[in-house]
Order: C-alpha cells, then sequence, then structure tokens
C-alpha cells in the first residue's frame, strides 16, 4: 500500500482544497475523499496500485483520530490568516460566529498535533496558503518534493490564486469583529506566525464581554448535549 497524503485545512476557506485540488492534478496521487468537515479520512475507496490516496479534511476537532488508523500517512497541515479566512467565509454566506469558531477548532488541532511528538510513520509539513498566492509554482514544487511525488511522472499544473481583494480581506471586517478576533484568537494567530490586529481601547470591555458570553454558550451546551 502506498503512503496515504492527507491535507488538513485549518477550516472551510482556509485554502486545504485549493492544495489538495492541485496535488489531485499529479499522476500518481487518487483523490478518494473531496471534502469531510471535521470528518473522518476512510472513505473506503479502493485506491488503484502505487497511487498515492488523497483526502481532504476541514476544521478538525482532534487529528488524533484520524491519523492514528493509518499504518503510515503524510500530513499536509494548511493554514490561512484568521481574518481573511472569516472574510472569505463571510463572501459564501457564513456568519462571522460560525467562520471564527471553525478557524479557532481547526487552528487548534493543527497546533496541538505539530506541538507534539509523533511516530516515525507520521511526517507533517505545515503550509502557509498565502505561498501558494504569492508563489505557487516554487512553492508547490517544494510540497510536491517533500512528500516524494516524482517530477519524472509529470509536473503539477500550479495554478495562481485570484481573489477579489474587497470580499476576501480580513480588513473588510467590522472594528468590532477585529476586536472580538484578537480578544479570541491571539494565542493561535501569534503561533502560526500571523499579525494580530489591534483593538481600538473603547471597544476592548464590549469584546472581551462578547466572547465571554459565547464561551459560557458553548460550556453549557456541550453540557446538556
Amino acid at each position: 500500500m502506498s503512503r496515504p497524503i492527507l491535507v488538513v485545512s485549518a477550516s472551510r476557506h482556509a485554502g486545504g482544497a485549493h492544495v489538495a485540488h492541485q496535488l489531485a492534478h499529479h499522476p500518481d496521487v487518487h483523490p478518494v475523499h473531496a471534502r469531510a468537515l471535521g470528518g473522518t479520512a476512510s472513505t473506503g475507496v479502493r485506491t488503484p496500485d502505487r497511487a498515492r490516496s488523497l483526502s481532504l479534511i476541514d476544521a478538525p476537532h482532534d487529528l488524533d483520530p484520524l491519523i492514528g488508523p493509518l499504518p503510515e500517512v503524510d500530513v499536509v497541515l494548511v493554514v490561512r490568516e484568521g481574518l481573511d479566512t472569516i472574510a472569505a467565509a463571510r463572501r459564501d454566506g457564513i456568519g462571522f460566529e460560525t467562520a471564527m469558531h471553525e478557524w479557532r477548532t481547526g487552528t487548534r488541532a493543527i497546533l496541538t498535533l505539530i506541538g507534539k511528538p509523533l511516530l516515525p510513520r507520521v511526517r507533517v509539513q505545515l503550509v502557509h496558503y498565502e505561498r501558494f498566492v504569492e508563489e505557487p509554482v516554487g512553492t508547490g514544487s517544494s510540497l510536491a518534493a517533500w512528500l516524494g511525488l516524482p517530477s519524472a511522472a509529470g509536473p503539477i499544473g500550479w495554478t495562481k490564486v485570484v481573489h477579489d481583494a474587497r470580499n476576501d480581506s480580513g480588513s473588510d471586517l467590522t472594528a468590532l469583529e477585529r476586536a472580538r478576533f484578537a480578544c479570541a484568537s491571539a494565542t493561535h494567530a501569534r503561533a502560526l506566525g500571523y499579525p494580530v490586529p489591534p483593538i481600538r481601547p473603547a471597544l476592548a470591555p464590549l469584546a472581551v464581554a462578547i466572547e465571554v458570553g459565547f464561551a459560557l454558550h458553548r460550556a453549557f451546551g456541550r453540557l446538556l448535549a
């Protein structure tokens, strides 16, 4: 059995789908799962002999159950700046609360994985989606080389991502939304090397109060579930 490839996206709009789509163009890669929100990497679809199976997982809550059953795996962790991710989600009709919670949940799972010792059978590569936007060919080729995909089998057609600057930029969010993100997600953002937006002093107490309220709401929801 060839070593499977698992692409993990911090959220549905963090760029994992684009990276997986590009990898799927390689003749030695066989996609077996198009998308699973926090789901399982097991699909029951047989991969052709010698081909590398490719699965995509969005916004995982915990990566251990996904990786544990696999005898060996290459994991590509795709992250994107939080505010831009939320803005892209809004473009697709996803609300701020859902988008921010999804990004924070997915990045927490990714940071947990890369922050602990891994067995030799598990290889992990962290990929910043912005690098695919800025330099798709170089970034994509480096990733393919890390995965051991032979260039002789045919080049991957890495394509440049085109964004609508108005709808895909975190600067389009309101000042309160940016303040709430900074209060709730600053630790995750900094750990991934992303800047944290400044909070207007007048908005800080309100942003903190809202996030505390939502945290309590989620905690009670888990207790009642």
